[in-house]
């Protein structure tokens, strides 16, 4: 894995916005930033073009997006003293971002899902979707509604568990990130009650069962919290469903972990439903982090 951070653009403000995640982390880790911009082709051109003229339109199209990603980071890197490169790219955007990282191995992807022309369908459910689905590596996806408050500094980090293992990757990752940072740590363990069904007359003591289940939530969190000592950290546990706990607790936060729960093959296509909420709803940047 390199020392950097994958970053597309598209060369709209609204792209910009990955790079007021990436600026952040890139510090904080001391890592460079790469700036790539992938260019789908011309498509299907005019019978009678000739193969010349094709070349020619194609040759000025990679030189223009060439000139705009190197301005980009020259107004917004240079001026930083961070060390960055620019890359550009053939082909369909989510195909070749996949291709970027598996050839970079960057620490993380950073998308911005909205933008204009080639990122009109940067949006969960295309190339981002995609993009979070099929990539190995962690990825930050900053969406139209987010608020970014953690530039230049990140002050607070909402870590989302479940008492797995796998969960407990995202609060690997955010202790390496508070540690270099000095961020402060907000974990996060929803409990909702799942009713069973019960023979007719029986009484449940559902106030006992929500209580414990609270309880050993909270507990578990304090567990963790004991463990690390030099990072400050705060926790809740909620009785309410896992993705709306996370959306009303980011508010609190500059950036949310979280480890997809989806398990074996079926990872690469199938995220959890708790992780597609979030995603789409978050209002502060997701940071979906692999187990």
């Amino acid at each position: 894995m390199s020392a950097s951070i994958l970053v597309p653009t598209d060369g709209s403000p609204e792209s910009e916005r990955a790079l007021d995640v990436a600026v952040p982390l890139a510090r904080a880790l001391s890592l460079s930033i790469v700036l790539f911009w992938s260019w789908e082709g011309l498509g299907e051109m005019p019978s009678g073009t000739s193969p010349k003229a094709v070349a020619q339109i194609e040759t000025e199209e990679m030189a223009d997006r060439t000139a705009a990603v190197s301005e980009i980071a020259e107004r917004r890197l240079s001026p930083l003293r961070l060390l960055f490169e620019t890359k550009i790219g053939r082909g369909p955007a989510a195909a070749a971002i996949l291709a970027q990282a598996e050839l970079q191995e960057p620490r993380f992807i950073v998308l911005s899902t909205h933008g204009r022309s080639g990122f009109k369908r940067w949006r969960l459910g295309s190339v981002a979707d995609r993009l979070v689905r099929e990539s190995a590596h962690d990825t930050v996806i900053v969406t139209p509604n987010a608020e970014v408050s953690l530039n230049p500094e990140i002050g607070r980090i909402l870590v989302a568990l479940d008492g797995s293992e796998q969960a407990e990757h995202a609060l690997d990752t955010a202790l390496t990130l508070a540690r270099a940072s000095g961020a402060t740590l907000h974990l996060l363990r929803a409990t909702a009650l799942t009713v069973p069904a019960a023979p007719l007359g029986a009484e449940i003591p559902y106030g006992q069962l929500t209580e414990d289940l609270v309880e050993a939530a909270s507990l578990y969190l304090s567990r963790l919290v004991a463990l690390i000592p030099d990072v400050p950290a705060s926790t809740e546990a909620p009785l309410a469903p896992a993705g709306q706990a996370i959306l009303d607790a980011a508010a609190g936060a500059d950036l949310v972990m979280m480890t997809p729960h989806a398990r074996s093959g079926i990872a690469r296509t199938v995220l959890g439903s708790t992780t597609d909420a979030v995603l789409r709803g978050c209002a502060k940047p997701v940071l979906v982090v692999r187990a």
